[in-house]
This record gives C-alpha cells, sequence and structure tokens, in this order.
C-alpha cells in the first residue's frame, strides 16, 4: 500500500512529453498548504501565509517541469 505513494501516476503530456506526478509529492504539497492555513489562522494573519505557501509550491512544480 505504502509504495504506491512513490509510483509515478500519469499527469498528462506537456508538448509531447509526458509528465508523471508521485502521489508522495501530492500530499507532501498538501500538507505543506493545510500548515499554512493553520499557522495564518493562529497569527490572525489571515490567508497570507497560505497565499505565500501556494506560490512557492507553483514556482517550485514550475521548476521542476522546466528542468526536466
Amino acid at each position: 500500500m505504502i509504495l504506491r505513494l512513490f509510483r509515478p501516476v500519469p499527469a498528462g503530456r506537456l508538448f509531447g512529453i509526458p509528465l508523471r506526478v508521485s502521489p508522495a509529492v501530492v500530499l507532501l504539497a498538501l500538507l505543506v498548504l493545510l500548515n499554512a492555513a493553520l499557522a495564518g489562522a493562529a497569527a490572525g494573519s489571515g490567508h497570507a501565509p497560505l497565499v505565500w505557501a501556494f506560490l512557492m509550491l507553483l514556482v517550485l512544480a514550475a521548476s521542476l517541469v522546466l528542468h526536466e
């Protein structure tokens, strides 16, 4: 069961290049966003930490796609 987290899943094609995503990376991204949301709520700073975490994850994903 846990090995499925590390087995890449097809996510489509970009310019004819197949994209595959590991479910573990998706789970990690969701945990980062949850942590940012909870930290923002606890600090009373609203949605700013959640927005920054989302933007950083987008930059990370884009850099990985460009690198490959």
